[in-house]
């Protein structure tokens, strides 16, 4: 057991000192000729270290080592041989470079002498300036000293190109190391030529304005001196105390008080000395302009103080012309709603109260039993805006009336106080435009409502009055001289009465009426006339028939022997003018007409003698297929399209204002009454021209809503 240890103990020595010493061998194989001798000694020293562990293996490892050794020893001499070989060519290589370095340095000073050539050509270009200033010598000078840069130019190229070829220029192999500190001198020197000429060059460029300064600071020394001796003491070539005072009047057009003269003398006197030299008169003429300065700014200071003196005062007036200014238009302010002196009772509150309370009243119609109560109490409501509106319009004239244009400075006052009054006349204004507004729709309303009562009537009265002039073969005007064939004395020329129309409906044809409704259907077909006018009665009288099967117009009521004068076809329309009589030979009633088309009169059959009917009553009723004006007279012609039609009661905001109930569609048309889409109208007139058809006319229609009169474009209806 003790032995099996032991053996142990032995293998692991072994193998470990194998090991380090295989470690040894594998350094001093790859040794350096630098390392080689370290490491040849630190085998050495292992093999007498690890020998007698090695065992069975010592003989061999030791003949390894040796070899080793030896190969190592040998590529040492090889390494030594090649390094001095490669020495020797790095000699040889560095001598050729040093061989170049004797040939070019002469290049490079070639290229100091053509700067230093350059120098003197500059000297001698400033020199030559001091005698001759042209242009043109200036000129040739600079051109001159630019071909001597440009000669250094060409040195430095050729010293350049000759060390690119001879391989002369910085590196880290032996040769260029020998030449380094050279080459780096005569670069210096060469960089040291450029800059030395590019400076030349700028000064033979500046050199004008050099020598014209200098020239200028000799002409300045000569003409001080000229000065000096010019007030000189004859004899002395110096100044006294009156040199001084002569020199600042005569040169600084300024003189010298006693005191500021003998202060210029003493500051400017040497010390020691007890006249003015040459040296001193610089100090002089220093002392004189500050003297003079002193004098000047004291002078500007008083013109400040006086300017700023006189602008306080003229700002002080203004503020006093713009306080008057004010006060002037706080007065026409004042003036607006002013009446002589005091607030006008019209625009109290207790009156616009007032009006408001009888302008409730207003809102229910039936609260007036007629006509003339609403007047009244319209009146009694005008007569409480009338006055206000006077005021109000005297107001906004004065407002006016008030200057457009105000100073600056009261620019911002004159705004807001003009903007506040204008904010109050707008609001009376806009409570006064509502009041009568108010007025307006009152009597409208009122009116229209009046107009729906008597129309009413309408279809019982004209019927009884067209059987009248069917049973009494009537035409309109003899109905009209019907209804006056009762009166007795009196302008028998002159329109039928209420009572007389009243009275002939009642006991001529037996209406049942009452004298007060038939009065109502009466005004409201006057209108605004206190009497009933032929040509009023006739529009209330129209009668149209409706052609429904094609027939002929003739001359006479009775066909035989009648020439016909032309056909009349389906769909036209003809207005009643006489009848319904009967032919008394064919038995067939007739009456008299006349075509809408042209206007041609004549008789025509209502029906054949089978009953078939001719014509049919009516054909005139329209419904109004898109909004537009009834005016008074007829429209003028218009081409725009219904789309393009100018709406109802759109005013020009540009013309003049017009009276109450009327609106503005074109030149010299009152519009009556808007008519609404769907509004059912009956024609009682065309104005047409030949050459237009019948649907291109304008017509005069009567609302049958209210019994309205007006006239319209046939384009603006459609056939009900």
């Amino acid at each position: 057991s003790k032995r099996r240890d032991e053996g142990g103990s032995g293998g692991d020595s072994e193998s470990k000192a194998i090991t380090a010493l295989r470690r040894i061998f594998k350094r001093v194989d790859g040794a350096t000729p630098e390392t080689l001798p370290e490491l040849q000694q630190e085998l050495l020293t292992a093999l007498a270290e690890y020998g007698s562990k090695l065992g069975d293996r010592k003989d061999e490892l030791l003949a390894e080592a040796n070899m080793l050794l030896q190969s190592s020893h040998n590529r040492a001499q090889e390494n030594a041989e090649a390094e001095t070989a490669r020495f020797q060519e790095f000699e040889v290589e560095a001598k050729l470079l040093k061989e170049k370095m004797t040939e070019w340095i002469p290049l490079v000073d070639i290229v100091v002498e053509r700067r230093d050539t350059m120098k003197e050509a500059v000297q001698k270009f400033m020199e030559d300036l001091a005698t001759d200033l042209s242009e043109e010598a200036f000129k040739a000078g600079v051109k001159e000293i630019e071909d001597h840069k440009k000669e250094i130019n060409d040195a430095i190229s050729n010293a350049r190109e000759f060390a690119a070829k001879a391989g002369i220029k910085e590196g880290e192999d032996y040769a260029r190391e020998q030449i380094s500190a050279e080459l780096k001198k005569q670069n210096k020197r060469i960089a040291g030529v450029r800059k030395s000429a590019d400076g030349l060059v700028e000064d033979a460029r500046n050199a004008k304005e050099k020598v014209a300064k200098r020239l200028a600071a000799q002409f300045a020394e000569r003409e001080e001196d000229a000065l000096f001796k010019k007030y000189a003491v004859s004899g002395k070539g110096a100044w006294y105390k009156d040199s001084v005072f002569r020199f600042g009047k005569e040169e600084f057009k300024f003189e010298l008080t006693k005191e500021a003269r003998d202060r210029v003398f003493e500051r400017a006197l040497p010390a020691g000395e007890e006249l003015i030299t040459r040296s001193g008169f610089v100090k002089v003429k220093s002392l004189v302009g500050i003297e003079r300065q002193t004098v000047n700014q004291q002078r500007l200071r008083e013109q400040r103080l006086e300017r700023e003196r006189k602008q306080a005062e003229e700002k002080e007036a203004r503020k006093i012309a713009l306080e008057a200014k004010k006060f002037d238009l706080q007065t026409q302010l004042e003036r607006v709603f002013a009446q002589e002196g005091d607030e006008n009772p019209a625009l109290s509150e207790k009156n616009m109260t007032q009006i408001d309370t009888l302008l409730k009243r207003l809102g229910t119609i039936n609260n007036f039993k007629g006509m003339q109560e609403l007047d009244k109490h319209i009146a009694e409501i005008v007569a409480l805006v009338e006055p206000a509106e006077a005021v109000i319009a005297g107001a906004r004239q004065r407002f006016n009336d008030l200057p457009a244009k105000v100073d600056n400075e009261l620019l911002k006052f004159w705004q807001q106080e003009t903007k506040t009054i204008k904010t109050t006349l707008e609001g009376w204004e806009a409570r006064l435009k509502t009041s009568r507004s108010a007025l307006s729709s009152a009597r409208t309303t009122f009116k229209t409502r009046r107009a729906l009562e008597a129309e009413k009537l309408r279809p019982g009265i004209v019927s009884r009055l067209r059987e009248h002039m069917k049973t009494q073969k009537l035409d309109v005007s003899e109905l009209f001289m019907n209804l006056r064939i009762r009166r007795v004395g009196g302008n028998k020329d002159t329109g039928v009465s209420e009572e007389e129309f009243t009275s002939f409906l009642r006991d001529s044809l037996g209406h049942e009426g009452a004298p007060e409704e038939l009065g109502k259907f009466f005004r409201h077909l006057c209108g605004d006339k206190d009497s009933l006018e032929l040509e009023t009665l006739q529009i209330c009288m129209k009668c149209f028939y409706k052609v429904v099967e094609a027939t002929v117009i003739h001359p006479q009521l009775q066909l035989k022997g009648a020439g016909a004068i032309r056909k009349v076809y389906p769909g036209e329309i003809i207005e009643f003018l006489l009848g319904p009589q009967e032919d008394p030979e064919i038995k067939i009633m007739r009456i008299k007409g006349r075509a809408v088309k042209d206007g041609v009169e004549g008789w025509i059959s209502l029906a054949n003698s089978k009953g078939k009917p001719f014509m049919d009553e009516g054909g005139n009723t329209y419904r109004v297929k898109a909004e537009g004006p009834l005016t008074e007279a007829p429209p003028a012609d218009v081409e725009e399209t219904l789309a393009e039609a100018k709406p109802v009661g759109v005013v020009d905001p540009k013309a003049e204002p017009k009276p109450s109930g009327a609106v503005t569609v074109g030149k010299d048309e009152s519009v009556v009454r808007p008519l609404r889409k769907g509004e059912m109208v009956d024609a009682i007139e065309w104005d047409r021209e030949e050459s237009k058809p019948l649907e291109q006319s304008k017509v005069r229609v009567r609302a049958k809503f209210d019994g309205t009169i007006g006239w319209t474009h046939m384009k603006m209806l459609d056939a009900a």
